[in-house]
């Protein structure tokens, strides 16, 4: 048709919305990768601070990947809290706010290294990985891959700062190998 771009596309590959990519692999919503769906933590009260269990919260999504368990600071959860915001292996983690653009919805995973409880606080979204459907590390370095980056800071809303909420980032397309 006159006005369309045309692409050339290799034998074995396939455009999509994020590129050129194998024709055996999909981009699929990162939603649809969810054992559990997408959810926000504990409210963290500074006089609870200090003792308890360990928590995740936003400064220890930069530190290193996956989240290091040795530095997190301890807060004093209530038994309720720890069944609704108890950490699994494979879960990913993500920034709900940020001050600049690009600090939002930043991603970082957990590895479970020993049998202990782990929080995580309320300026923090939870993704539940389905391991049945993709590897957690795999599935981290898609979500800092520079398309999912560029997305998510796209779709984020800014005003006095930058936030993403659980639809938004639920929407960011995965490169899904078979």
């Amino acid at each position: 048709m006159e006005g369309e771009l045309s692409v050339d596309v290799r034998s074995g590959y396939k455009q999509t919305e994020i590129g050129l990519i194998p024709e055996d692999w999909d981009v699929v919503p990162l939603i649809s990768l969810s054992n559990g769906g997408l959810q926000n933590g504990v409210f963290f009260e500074v006089c609870r601070k200090g003792i308890g269990l360990k928590m995740i919260n936003v400064g220890d999504l930069y530190n290193s990947s996956p989240v290091d368990n040795n530095h997190l600071e301890l807060f004093n959860a209530t038994k309720d809290e720890i069944l609704r915001y108890g950490v699994n292996d494979g879960d990913l983690f993500f920034t709900r706010s940020s001050i600049v653009p690009n600090g939002i919805a930043f991603c970082n995973w957990y590895k479970k290294n020993i049998d202990e409880i782990v929080l995580f606080d309320s300026h923090v979204i939870r993704f539940k990985t389905d391991k049945t459907k993709v590897n957690p590390m795999f599935l981290y370095a898609q979500c800092m891959s520079p398309f999912a980056r560029k997305h998510l800071i796209l779709s984020a809303k800014t005003s006095t700062m930058t936030t993403i909420d659980q639809s938004t980032l639920g929407n960011c397309p995965i490169l899904l190998p078979p």
